[in-house]
């Protein structure tokens, strides 16, 4: 029989129920249901309990604090990643959860709510006997548990390059020690925090898993974390049961500190998709957007500054019960890493379950052979007689989960990744200055360098990019050093497009039926345009089927490549997919372009259904996509060169690079001496000092259709330096009746400073002397008294407080004659007067001069050519 579920079209969204208890769904908008709500019940959960807190989200522009005093509430708490959504606490809430839903429903601005319901989350488990194995095989396996040599995450030599110093894990779990010897000193108190209300004391998987990731290296205690200088925030939520907002709230705690989040839990594995009560509510699913590209898309309000946080997921341990990644609404999200197990040998575990979700795998417990980790101290853990174990996980029992020492399960292998992006984000930081690692950046490392295990297995397959995929392993087994490598010289992939480009526009009407037991089934294509190179590819489906385990549903890549979404189980006995939202990473790097099919064949007898509506949704880089020529920032001192490289970002892998200026500086020269490389050398005017800017460009030169970047600036501030001050040379002549000069000594300087006159050498003191204007040489006027009317010369110089300038030189002239009325003769004889000793006229040639000059223009005579003296 379907089980009873409930759907509402919000204004916002379309969306499945995903939490028990009482659900409100908006109605239909019309003139007169504006607002408006219809009230439909759920039924209880079996494993969950319904708490006094309800989930409301509000039409926008709507008052939480009028409705929380309209609704009685008595607390209201802001869910900042999901806009307008809140959580609402009601006194006895969970007695008088009908009078609550009434009086929600009674509220126009109310889109939807939620009461929330405390579900305890599954720590990843497999059952199995725990056998003493103490080692750490899976960090170096020499074949000392006799499982293959070399089949570990291969982390010694990464080691050389890094140790996670500076990285901070969020352990996501039951709890951590905090004062455990092997963890203490990588605990972090400041970035812990409890999520269960009434806190719970429950912390043995999560100091196991902390363990894995952090523990403390070379104190000789239990082992060595895969990051043992990394720290540790233990953000306890899977104690007790939590609702939705509480997992919100763990997996949103500090995200400006917390650098990975690890998470080895899940919902239950028990091959039914997890799409009431216990799956990804609408709300976390914001949060997880929010932590990776920010509520905007750009990244501006993500956490790690922007890069995106990294959220690892245990990929769960239900294959014996045929369950798949894709079932786990928290492991199939685009924004996490979904981790497989492999044992000694690299072989998938018994209990690992596959999809086409699976990202990565990494060593984990099977059988016989443990895992070597961090246990509670003395009798409180699992191994009563020590403070470390050789196995650990969980097996519920009642409410709670109950200690045993067994098999690790993907909860072992979590941390390891986790542990391993830490060395990464280290390389990354080391290697740059400062963090540039996306969280896209990182899984195309992890894809890129992940080891090709169990090789012989028929699941693996080359896509179209050239890429090894396996539903079982994901890329396949992690491997440090690789990853590490890759990690110091990666360039950043260029911003992912997503929909519209590269997306079917909205739900495609199929609305066919599916044969039943018929393995002919029914396909539908979706012609993509757009040439996108492939990071994720959703698909959003919407399947009316009385018994949904009876479909295997596979997408068809352009490239040939499958993804097998969903399989034949006995064990999801539900109805319908109801927008199920499945995703695969086997197509990473394909283009895009091209026809993409979605198969479905129902392949058992006595059920059928139809196929209504499905979506594409294709994340990734826009194939040859113009780089971006970053706006970028240097200094250099005044008058000395600035040699640097420019910079560019989202090359795609492409390394054929041409740099080239489209505008020098006002202020400046700047030449580009490699072009490939982006070397440049700018060099600033003489003396100027400022700020001065240039632009240049990036094209990506090797493909058939060269792509160049929009102009990028480059400013160049120019510091200011303290220039020599200038003296200069001076002439001057005396006058025809003055033996004294007054004029200004010739100083500058270019910084503007005060100068200061000194004169260094004095006249000749039988020709002339020299005196400054003011006693503090401040002024630059001298007078020059000349007592020989004889060339003379004085040297002086200028100080600018700090430095000295040259010495310059000042001459003093006597003067030349020239004739007064024109032409030129001598001073003598011509007029029968005569010159004393200087050439100058005596005062009896004088009055005779002026006689000759009257009588000769009364006569209108020629005047008598004179010399004047200057």
């Amino acid at each position: 029989m379907p089980s009873l579920r409930t759907r509402c079209l919000s204004s916002r969204r379309f969306m499945s129920v995903v939490a028990v208890g009482l659900l409100i769904c908006a109605a239909p908008m019309s003139a007169s249901s504006k607002g408006r709500a219809s009230l439909a019940l759920m039924p209880d959960q079996p494993n969950g309990v319904a708490s006094d807190k309800w989930l409301v989200r509000l039409i926008e522009g709507a008052d939480i604090g009028a409705v929380a005093l309209a609704t009685g509430a008595e607390k209201v708490i802001p869910l900042f990643a999901s806009k307008d959504t809140y959580v609402l606490e009601y006194r006895d809430g969970q007695k008088i959860s009908l009078t609550v839903s009434a009086s929600l429903h009674a509220v126009a601005e109310v889109a939807w709510f939620d009461q929330q319901v405390a579900v305890q989350r599954d720590s990843r488990f497999i059952p199995g006997e725990w056998v003493p194995s103490n080692n750490q095989w899976y960090l170096k396996n020499s074949g000392q548990s006799a499982g293959t040599v070399g089949e570990d995450i291969n982390v010694e030599t990464a080691w050389d390059s890094a140790t996670g110093s500076g990285i901070v894990i969020g352990i996501v779990d039951d709890g951590v020690e905090s004062t455990h010897p092997d963890l203490a000193a990588n605990y972090d108190a400041s970035l812990s925090n409890n999520f269960n209300s009434p806190a719970a004391g429950l912390n043995l998987h999560g100091t196991a898993v902390a363990g894995l990731a952090a523990a403390v290296a070379d104190n000789g205690v239990c082992g060595v974390g895969v990051a043992f200088d990394s720290q540790i925030a233990d953000l306890q939520l899977t104690a007790a049961p939590a609702t939705e907002s509480d997992v919100v709230a763990a997996l949103s705690y500090q995200l400006a500190d917390i650098d990975i989040y690890n998470n080895s839990w899940g919902p239950s594995d028990n091959g039914e998709v997890q799409d009431t009560g216990l799956g990804m509510a609408v709300v976390v699913a914001d949060a997880l957007q929010l932590a990776a590209v920010g509520i905007d898309g750009a990244g501006t309000d993500a956490g790690r500054a922007g890069l995106g946080s990294i959220y690892v997921w245990a990929a769960g341990n239900g294959r014996v019960r045929n369950d798949n990644v894709n079932y786990d609404n928290y492991a199939n999200s685009r924004y996490t890493i979904a981790v497989g197990a492999v044992d000694h040998d690299g072989v998938q575990t018994a209990y690992s379950e596959p999809g086409a979700a699976l990202f990565i795998s990494a060593p984990a417990s099977a059988g016989s052979v443990g895992i070597s980790t961090t246990d509670l101290v003395g009798s409180a853990g699992a191994n009563t007689g020590g403070d470390c174990r050789d196995d650990f996980n969980f097996e519920s029992n009642g409410a709670l989960p109950l200690p045993r020492q067994e098999n690790g399960g993907t909860s072992s292998a979590a941390p390891l990744v986790s542990g391993v992006i830490a060395l990464m984000l280290q390389a990354d930081v080391d290697a740059h200055t400062d963090a540039t690692l996306s969280w896209r950046d990182v899984q195309h490392i992890l894809a890129k360098t992940a080891t090709k295990n169990d090789p012989l297995d028929a699941d693996w397959v080359q896509n179209g990019a050239g890429l090894w995929v396996n539903h079982k392993y994901g890329f396949g087994r992690i491997d440090a050093q690789a990853a590490v490598t890759l990690a110091s010289t990666w360039t950043a992939v260029a911003a992912s497009v997503n929909s519209p480009q590269g997306t079917s526009k909205g739900l495609i009407d199929v609305n066919t039926p599916i044969p039943d037991n018929n393995t002919a089934g029914v396909s539908h294509t979706i012609t993509i345009v757009d040439d996108i190179e492939v990071e994720h590819v959703e698909v959003t489906l919407k399947v009316s089927h009385s018994y949904r385990g009876d479909l295997r549903i596979v997408l068809t890549s352009p490239a040939g490549t499958e993804s097998v979404l969903a399989e034949l189980r006995d064990e999801d006995a539900n109805a319908d997919y109801d927008l199920w939202r499945f995703m695969s990473v086997r197509h990473w790097g394909e283009s895009s372009l091209g026809e993409w099919t979605l198969h479905i064949t129902d392949q058992a007898p006595g059920d059928s259904g139809q196929f209504e509506q499905w979506q594409l949704a294709i994340h990734g880089v826009l194939i040859n996509s113009a780089p971006i020529a970053p706006d970028t920032a240097f200094s250099v001192n005044e008058d000395e060169a600035l040699v640097d490289t420019l910079l560019a970002q989202g090359l795609g892998g492409n390394t054929d690079l041409i740099f080239a200026i489209v505008d020098q500086g006002h202020d400046g020269t700047v030449v580009i001496s490699d072009e490939k490389s982006g070397a440049f050398t700018y060099t600033p005017d003489t003396d100027f000092n400022g700020e001065d800017a240039f632009t240049f460009t990036v094209t990506i030169a090797g493909v058939a259709k060269p792509l160049t970047s929009e102009p990028g600036r480059v400013t160049v501030t120019v510091n200011p330096t303290n220039d020599v001050p200038i003296a200069k040379d001076i002439t001057r002549t005396l006058t025809e009746v003055s033996s004294s000069l007054t004029f200004s000594l010739d100083g500058f300087d270019v910084d503007g400073d005060e100068l200061t006159y000194i004169i260094v050498d004095l006249p000749d003191p039988t020709k002339g002397s020299v005196v400054q204007a003011n006693s503090g040489l401040t002024s630059p006027s001298v007078t020059y008294n000349s007592s020989s009317r004889e060339e003379d010369t004085f040297t002086y110089k200028v100080n600018d407080g700090t430095l000295d300038s040259n010495i310059a030189t000042v001459t003093i002239e006597p003067g030349t004659a020239t004739n007064v009325l024109g032409g030129s003769g001598s001073a003598t004889g011509s007029v029968g007067g005569r010159t004393n000793g200087t050439g100058a006229l005596n005062p009896g040639s004088i009055l005779l001069l002026i006689a000759v000059l009257l009588g000769g223009w009364m006569r209108g005579r020629n005047l008598l050519a004179v010399r004047r003296y200057q």
